[in-house]
């Protein structure tokens, strides 16, 4: 038995977390909020959190965690619930266009790299048969 999809969900996962990352640090710059780390973690927490319940909340079908389908549902989830988190866990506003952008962001970045990965050779989170 081979445990190669375990490598490829962690990267997945590494790569998303990254996402979010970017997608905050892009945010906090064009806002002048500086990019000190607890700034960064404070506005990154809500959608990290849901990032990682969404991972969680997968039903175990990490082998499949680079496909866009996997994707989709990560980004629906992160995006929603991070929006959610943000206003009530954190009593953060959450401006409609703030919204939009993370939506569109979250969506270009945690299903875009998934859709390039796979127009040059097999996902790496895809299960390969035995």
């Amino acid at each position: 038995m081979t445990y190669g999809w375990v490598v490829r969900a962690c990267r997945a996962l590494v790569i998303d977390v990254l996402c979010v990352m970017v997608f905050v640090v892009i945010g906090r710059r064009n806002h002048d909020e500086g990019s000190a780390l607890g700034g960064v973690l404070q506005t990154a927490a809500p959608f990290l959190i849901a990032l990682g319940l969404a991972w969680l909340g997968s039903r175990r079908r990490y082998h499949v965690a680079a496909t866009w389908a996997f994707g989709l549902a990560i980004w629906l989830s992160t995006a929603g619930f991070g929006l959610i988190f943000r206003r009530v866990l954190f009593q953060k506003s959450t401006a409609l266009a703030f919204a939009i952008v993370a939506v569109l962001f979250l969506g270009l970045t945690l299903v875009g790299w998934r859709l390039v990965a796979s127009l040059f050779g097999r996902p790496p989170g895809e299960h390969q048969p035995a």
